[in-house]
């Protein structure tokens, strides 16, 4: 090759561009601020709502230091809690006292089945 050949080649010349991300910023705080509303909201939900993929949900929230999680709600106390539980202390007592085998005769696991096999 020719001095002029390199030359054209050097000019013409371009890096690969690789993991270019193009940054829209009312799409980035439109995908937080709808995570920030509902804590119980899921990606897909919100790759849905926005009509986005949910890769780009995900990478928002990871660029911005958030981590996907699944929401799991648990039973919570209500005010009459405490004294249905005091009753059922009180019964459980109570029943024990009037037969010794009553508390034996109770299975306790943590299996969710359970067989005589």
């Amino acid at each position: 090759m020719s001095e002029g050949d390199w030359k054209h080649i050097l000019i013409n010349f371009q890096e690969p561009r690789v993991n270019v991300w193009q940054h829209n910023v009312a799409v980035e705080e439109s995908i937080l601020q709808a995570f920030d509303e509902d804590l119980t909201t899921n990606i897909q939900l919100v790759a849905e709502r926005l009509d986005l993929s949910v890769w780009k949900v995900w990478s928002v929230l990871r660029q911005n230091g958030k981590h996907v999680h699944h929401y799991t709600p648990v039973q919570g106390l209500i005010d009459d809690d405490h004294r249905r539980r005091l009753d059922f202390c009180r019964f459980m007592m109570h029943t024990d006292v009037e037969d010794s085998n009553f508390l034996k005769r109770i299975l306790c696991t943590d299996k969710s089945n359970f067989n005589h096999e």
